[in-house]
């Protein structure tokens, strides 16, 4: 009979498959489903046990029945799986590599690389409640409403340019592949491109069907923006996501938004003082739609029990009002300058706390510090930003993603294709900060500033270490916080049971939590049919075809700042997105036409020179055509991330052996975990 381990670290108690609790310590039994790539696991028969570890479940899909144990690591890094840890950032939608199954011929690349999303829904026998992991998104899209279809649409446009830069846009165009987890786009896998460039208008491969059954209300929209697409009249990503970004504005308004929130902090039982913080910090529910009512800030503090705790709420503190004038402003305020309205807001808290550590003279671990999870909404539009380990979920009726990616050594090792993230965490010290709000001046930190647009009924957690730790939201968001969405607990209820979970199953740490209960839905039965030609008219005019390639796209941050990570392994550097280059272009034919002709005029003034038998001139350079693809339009890159000193690592992390990976060195600038 089939058995699993337990996934709490001192029991690993051998259970009976079938059980949801461990028998031994009464912990909840982790069952993490894989998704197999490689045509070696077509080899197994369902049911077989894999590497004494791996249960063959069904086709393609592994249950791993030792989690807490550290998957397979690998030496070097091969250039197949190399985009899925450039495009970490983008976890939302990409799968991250778990581990391998390795070939069985060392002179035949069978090897069989298994893959993980995340916390799946499970039903009642603790099986995958879609037999295939993620529904298809042709499966489900009549049945999404007409927001939730262009948001689908608008993801999947947000994806190109960082999948084209990793040479993997292929898996955009293969409809098997294109999966929804809750509310976004999940691609299942990502195939090697063939050829190095795809047009935009190849997305309606996956797009045809889709756009004939969108929902009356965006019918016509979508049949104009097919037709446009298909014949070639949307040239560039960046004017398909403006279109659609202009439908879904306007779309929005024929829809109402409620949001309630609460929150809570807990010293916990193993410690006496409480280093975390929280805005509000009220404990009551709160209720309202405006970006100022939705506001929630949670602070994990750093450097002991004084300078922890100030810094803490001296960040929650500033934050709240430097984002005042944001609020004041905010109906005349596009996408863009909201991002950089609270980026300017968090540097300069930033600069506060680290001004008070020069002003005290405060040096290496005396220096205090914060990490940061923040969010708020504005309409249907949520803007989050997180700088440290304090982290961001959201849950919705079928699933529980991670928004947020920590700034710590183990995401920064994957970041730069040094590790698998399962295997890294497992390392000495992979926790240690990367960057911390006031340990160093604004100018060397990179916060990361999000936007993310939601519809129907789900719930966003923000949390500290305290409760996110040992993955205890991706074990106990089905128990804990689904439960919410089915009306069977309230957000008050949920809220004291979150911190009794963190005391009881973690303990370790202060427990800071935010619950963010939110309704977006329509608020009337008919809906105007939106128009194509409307939306296109009422673009900026930096926003047409012909020049929008130049103009950086008041896109997703997530896809602005992190998606294109750089692509030189060993830099430090996270730059902003890069519009790739055109295809070499072909000089134009009068060009061609005046080089032949200055050719034959040139032939024939040297043919009747030399019959004149007159000295041979020097001939003429021929002019050169030097015709190549101009550089790609950057944005500044802020400047790199600090790392941890090596006096905060005992057994400093291993990196790959690769010739083309070279570990960079680790600079003194202690950033010690929040204890």
């Amino acid at each position: 009979m089939s058995s699993i381990h337990c996934a709490h670290p001192p029991c690993q108690s051998v259970n009976p498959l079938e059980n949801s609790l461990c028998e031994a310590c009464g912990f909840l039994l982790v069952k993490r489903y894989l998704w197999a790539v490689g045509d070696w696991i077509k080899a197994f028969q369902v049911g077989e046990l894999l590497e004494e570890r791996y249960l063959l479940e069904a086709p393609n899909i592994l249950l791993d029945t030792l989690p807490a144990q550290s998957p397979l690591g690998l030496e070097e890094i091969p250039p197949r799986i190399m985009p899925y840890l450039k495009l970490f950032p983008l976890r939302l939608h990409i799968p991250l590599v778990y581990s391998f199954l390795a070939s069985p011929d060392p002179e035949m690349d069978l090897s069989v690389w298994l893959l993980e999303y995340g916390a799946l829904l499970l039903n009642e026998q603790g099986k995958p409640q879609y037999p295939q992991l993620f529904p298809q998104l042709a499966e489900v899209w009549q049945e999404a409403s007409p927001l939730r279809q262009l948001i689908w649409l608008r993801q999947m446009v947000q994806l190109w340019r960082p999948l084209q830069s990793q040479k993997v846009v292929s898996g955009l165009l293969d409809p098997a592949l294109v999966r929804v987890n809750g509310p976004n786009i999940q691609l299942l896998e990502l195939p090697l491109d063939s050829h190095h460039y795809h047009r935009i208008k190849e997305l309606m491969v996956v797009w045809s069907d889709l756009l004939k059954t969108a929902h009356p209300a965006i019918a016509d929209f979508c049949e104009e923006l097919g037709e446009k697409l298909g014949k070639g009249k949307i040239p560039h990503a960046d004017y398909l996501l403006a279109l659609l970004e202009g439908a879904i504005a306007e779309l929005a308004q024929s829809y109402d938004c409620q949001y309630q929130i609460i929150t809570a902090t807990d010293t916990g039982p193993r410690r006496e003082h409480n280093e975390d913080a929280c805005y509000p910090s009220g404990g009551e529910l709160q209720e309202g739609n405006q970006p100022q009512q939705t506001l929630v800030i949670i602070c994990d503090g750093i450097g002991g029990q004084d300078a922890g705790e100030i810094a803490s709420q001296l960040a929650t503190d500033d934050l709240s009002q430097r984002l005042t004038p944001l609020f004041e402003q905010s109906s005349n305020l596009s996408p863009q300058d909201w991002v950089k309205g609270i980026k300017q807001a968090i540097n300069e808290t930033n600069d506060v706390i680290y001004d008070r550590n020069e002003q005290e003279n405060r040096t290496d671990r005396d220096r205090m510090g914060t990490t940061l999870v923040m969010s708020l909404a504005r309409h249907q539009e949520l803007y989050f930003a997180n700088v440290g380990d304090s982290r961001l979920y959201w849950i919705t009726a079928t699933s529980c993603q991670q928004m947020t990616v920590d700034d710590d050594l183990a995401s920064r090792e994957v970041r730069l294709g040094y590790e698998l993230y399962r295997n890294v965490q497992h390392f000495s010290h992979s926790g240690s900060l990367t960057q911390a709000l006031g340990i160093m001046a604004s100018e060397r930190i990179q916060p990361s500033i999000e936007r993310v647009l939601l519809e129907g009924e789900g719930l966003l957690l923000l949390c500290s270490d305290g409760l996110s730790d040992l993955d205890r939201i991706e074990q106990y968001w089905q128990t804990e916080l689904l439960p919410i969405l089915t009306g069977e607990i309230d957000l008050l209820t949920a809220r004291d049971r979150l911190i009794k979970l963190a005391n009881e199953k973690n303990g370790h740490d202060n427990v800071t939590i935010a619950l963010v209960h939110y309704r977006v839905s329509p608020s009337t039965d008919e809906i105007a049919p939106l128009s194509l030609t409307e939306i296109q008219a009422r673009l900026p005019k930096t926003r047409n075809p012909e020049t929008l390639a130049e103009v950086p796209s008041e896109d997703s941050p997530r896809i602005l700042t992190q998606a294109e990570i750089d692509t030189e392994p060993g830099s430090e550097e996270l730059p902003e997105e890069t519009i790739p280059p055109s295809p070499p272009r072909q000089p134009p034919f009068w060009q061609w036409a005046l080089l032949c002709l200055a050719i034959i005029i040139f032939l024939g003034y040297t043919v009747s020179q030399w019959f004149n038998k007159t000295p041979e001139p020097t001939p003429l350079a021929t002019p050169e055509m030097n015709i190549t693809p101009p550089p790609p339009s950057e944005l500044p890159s802020p400047a790199s991330s600090p790392l941890v000193a090596p006096s905060d690592i005992a057994s400093p992390i291993p990196s790959v052996t690769s010739s083309s990976v070279t570990p960079p060195p680790i600079p003194a600038s202690p950033i010690p975990s929040p204890p």
